[in-house]
């Protein structure tokens, strides 16, 4: 699955994620945008597309601690 698919199939179910966890809009759409950074940055250490799901929620999960650590 290329990135452009990724992000079409994805950018909303994550949006209404990270927005329920977030304390802003503005921290909301800072954390999405370095996830799929993220994402595509690491796009070719996913090995089983069929996991790709579980896969990028764990990266929004983390960008979302990351975030907040700072």
């Amino acid at each position: 699955m290329n990135i452009e698919t990724v992000w079409q199939k994805y950018k909303e179910p994550v949006r209404r994620f990270v927005r329920t966890r977030a304390g802003s809009e503005e921290d909301a759409d800072d954390i999405v945008q370095t996830a799929f950074l993220k994402i595509y940055a690491n796009q070719d250490k996913l090995m089983d597309e069929r996991k790709i799901k579980p896969w990028i929620y764990q990266i929004v999960r983390n960008a979302i601690v990351d975030h907040y650590r700072k």
